[in-house]
């Protein structure tokens, strides 16, 4: 007996050694920084199959379970919006996010009778009854894109789209650790909206089939945080004026931020960008941003 708890205290130790080490290399040397996955994902079933693929072991059991290697960290969030936002603030205060690194949440949803159970999507879109907000996902995919509504409880009434409870949660609070870029959302469906409750066992089997694809947007998705292009010395100013004069918030700072990103990576080249006349008011303004994203996709 005390000989187990010896090993227990040992293992848990050595996690402790390899969680400092970890963050060590990647806060000292660039040169060194090891890119990271994070994963969260509310139901243990849902994340089975990738722990198993990915060969992750468990770092601890509170208070959330935490599996890693090298390149991942998963987390179990549980289900709904306020254990999402504990559970993605502990996770990326745990082991800080670099700029290149990446968060995925990934789960089942319900969804309109256009989609087949077991469908991959990726989500476009993520709204609650008041707001929108747009992942802008890089990445390039074979998955349907679709806009997701995030409610608080288990839904069996019929919806024009999909439907989760822990996209808008986990959205906003990675947002103060990583850009709109950084994050992705990958959902398959489990039901057009039935009352049924999904064992384990259907669980596993929507997911599990999809491990392989997921590993291979996960590989993407560090090769191109490895390729994010720096800008021109000319394109970085232009920028910073443009985001002064379109009195830009930090979000829009952000998403103009990551548009140019994705024109450079597309045209191998940098955009002509235009300064905006001081005089416009604030609906103007408003419109010249979004004609300039949308210019820049």
């Amino acid at each position: 007996m005390h000989h187990c708890t010896g090993l227990k205290k040992s293992a848990q130790l050595y996690n402790t050694f390899a969680k400092i080490t970890q963050n060590f290399l990647r806060n000292s040397t660039k040169e060194m920084e090891i890119l990271l996955i994070y994963l969260v994902i509310a139901l243990m079933a849902e994340a089975k199959p990738i722990i198993k693929h990915l060969n992750l072991t468990k770092d601890s059991d509170k208070p959330f379970k935490i599996f890693s290697s090298s390149k991942y960290q998963l987390i179990i969030s549980g289900i709904g919006k306020e254990k999402a936002t504990v559970a993605t603030s502990h996770l990326l205060t745990l082991t800080p996010p670099s700029v290149n690194d990446f968060l995925f949440n990934i789960g089942i949803c319900g969804a309109p009778e256009e989609f087949n159970i077991g469908e991959v999507i990726m989500i476009n879109q993520i709204s609650t009854s008041t707001k929108d907000f747009y992942p802008d996902m890089l990445l390039r995919h074979n998955y349907r894109e679709s806009a997701i509504l995030t409610v608080d409880f288990a839904q069996d009434k019929k919806y024009d789209i999909c439907v989760d409870m822990e996209s808008y949660a986990i959205f906003k609070t990675a947002l103060y650790f990583l850009k709109t870029s950084q994050l992705g959302f990958i959902k398959v469906v489990s039901d057009n909206f039935s009352s049924k409750i999904p064992t384990k066992e259907d669980v596993n089997s929507w997911i599990e089939p999809h491990v392989e694809s997921f590993e291979v947007l996960f590989e993407n998705a560090i090769n191109l945080r490895k390729k994010i292009p720096l800008f021109s010395k000319d394109l970085e100013e232009k920028s910073v004026k443009i985001a002064e004069q379109l009195r830009l918030s930090h979000s829009q700072k952000l998403q103009l931020n990551d548009a140019l990103i994705y024109y450079i990576l597309n045209k191998n080249s940098e955009p002509t960008l235009e300064i905006p006349d001081t005089k416009e008011n604030k609906l103007q303004r408003n419109n010249h941003f979004e004609l300039l994203i949308s210019s820049l996709k």
